[in-house]
């Protein structure tokens, strides 16, 4: 069989060569699979009909998954490559046949995480882009503090943005201030500033949605949420590293039954008016999403923002969007209802999509 014969899943490995440009080794790994009848056939035997899930990165995740586990054992015939694992990124012929024979003689592996996995990230670095835009919903609100909603929150980490420093390149910092031995410092580019007081705002409760949330108390869990970080990012595996043990640090501060953040399987527009009823009325709630809004249809979007004014009785509540709909740029956005009364949506900002700069438009 060639590669020809396979051409929709060979199509998906070129397209994802060009969106993997920022990581050498799955530019340079997309484009061999690309053409690769084996692998390509390969993957086309676990591959579920109609998935909606990206294939790439579903495929290059559990080689990683299984890599991470095989050098825990002490086999480090693949993870020699991968940075993130301790390798050295080596974009050789040597590399891609120990890739494409470790791909074929593990399919079976491979197959059963593609078929049962979701691609699931959580770039915490994006609370540096969410944090002032809650703080602005607080000062808004005028009450003693705000309840913090993340629609498609994934393992919900950035539901504890204000755990870590945010430090912005204007001198400013917003959240939690890292000690010696605990903490997280995420950087961010930082242009003007918002039209209310930077400030971190005092949380109250935190509630994730999403339909396939990772609990991070599970080591297996965890290992796939590192396992989806692209291999020579090492800075973003290392600030997904720290930001679970960020995490770690606050379930200690909890009861040992009592997991620290909410999180809800399922739809978030059939789970939000749930979750939104369970918070005292007359306390302000930020709804906060990121790239979420380009997987609604346009009817259910409609839906979702009716949803979001029927919780405002009686309180206020902010959508603070992250999204890249039909913008040269990502956007922050924040929209608010007041008692079933819709105040106006507001263009913020434009954004870095992973956090690593903002520009306040006011």
């Amino acid at each position: 069989m060639t590669a020809n014969q396979n051409p929709e899943i060979s199509k998906w490995f070129t397209q994802f060569s060009e969106q993997g440009r920022d990581s050498a080794i799955y530019h340079f790994l997309s484009l061999k699979i690309a053409d690769d009848a084996a692998i390509l056939d390969s993957i086309r035997n676990y591959t579920p009909p109609n998935t909606t899930q990206p294939v790439p990165n579903l495929f290059f995740a559990a080689i990683l998954f299984i890599s991470s586990r095989d050098r825990d054992r002490g086999r480090k015939d693949l993870s020699q490559y991968f940075p993130t694992l301790g390798g050295k990124t080596d974009l050789s012929d040597a590399f891609y046949e120990t890739f494409r024979r470790f791909a074929l003689d593990r399919e079976r592996e491979i197959g059963m995480i593609v078929q049962r996995r979701f691609v699931q990230t959580n770039e915490v670095r994006r609370s540096c882009i969410l944090l002032p835009a809650v703080g602005g919903a607080w000062f808004r609100s005028d009450r003693p503090h705000i309840h913090l909603m993340d629609i498609g929150t994934s393992s919900g980490l950035n539901l504890l943005m204000d755990r870590y420093e945010c430090r912005y390149s204007d001198g400013t910092s917003l959240g939690t201030p890292v000690k010696s031995d605990t903490g997280l410092p995420l950087s961010c580019k930082s242009t003007g500033l918002p039209k209310w007081p930077l400030q971190t705002p005092p949380i109250g409760r935190r509630i994730g949605v999403d339909l396939n949330p990772i609990d991070l108390r599970s080591a297996d869990e965890r290992l796939w949420a590192t396992s989806l970080i692209w291999p020579d990012q090492v800075e973003r595996y290392d600030r997904l590293a720290g930001a679970i043990r960020v995490f770690e640090t606050w379930q200690k501060e909890r009861p040992h039954d009592q997991f620290p953040v909410a999180l809800h399987r399922g739809s978030a527009i059939e789970l939000f008016p749930v979750c939104a009823a369970g918070i005292p009325t007359g306390e302000p709630i930020a709804v906060t999403h990121s790239f979420v809004l380009n997987q609604f249809t346009e009817a259910d979007r409609v839906r979702f923002k009716s949803k979001l004014s029927d919780a405002s009785r009686g309180r206020s509540v902010f959508r603070i969007g992250l999204e890249w709909i039909g913008t040269k740029t990502p956007e922050l956005t924040m929209e608010e209802w007041r008692d079933n009364k819709h105040i106006g949506v507001e263009v913020l900002a434009r954004c870095h999509h992973h956090g690593e700069w903002i520009e306040w438009l006011s």
